[in-house]
């Protein structure tokens, strides 16, 4: 399947949310992706996930990019989530991907720990970068 059309119903989804929360949202469809096997509806909340904690991140708004392109190597199709909300320090992000380990206040702690399982499950990758003050990215990587 096409990543960006899972891309495109996510944000369908989330149009509300962000423009409730004024977060700007930019997405950058990459020309060059090729189909990827995936289960759509696993990568439906991959995506939601990363996006709801994006505009968690901005509680007075802000700017949200998602972007796709195609890596040759190793081939397959990544996909990019760029915030500039409150971002998180190191010990945080170092622990995000843990299950049960959140730091709001109603969280579980499970989000992130579901949308990594889940691209493992796909076999691919999932990173973080976030510098506290100016926004965090994720990174998701699925093999063709």
């Amino acid at each position: 399947m096409d990543l960006n059309e899972v891309v495109e119903q996510v944000l369908v989804l989330a149009r509300k949310t962000c423009q409730n929360q004024a977060v700007e949202v930019t997405w950058e469809a990459g020309d060059d992706l090729r189909p990827v096997p995936l289960v759509p509806e696993q990568i439906h909340q991959v995506l939601l996930n990363l996006v709801l904690n994006a505009v968690d991140a901005m509680p007075s708004g802000g700017r949200l990019n998602l972007s796709t392109t195609w890596s040759e190597e190793p081939a397959g199709a990544r996909l990019v989530v760029t915030d500039n909300g409150v971002g998180m320090p190191s010990h945080i992000t170092a622990r995000v991907f843990e299950p049960f380990y959140t730091t709001k206040a109603e969280g579980l702690g499970l989000g992130l720990y579901v949308t990594r399982t889940i691209v493992e499950q796909h076999g691919g990758q999932i990173s973080v970068e976030s510098v506290p003050g100016k926004g965090t990215a994720f990174e998701v990587w699925l093999p063709a």
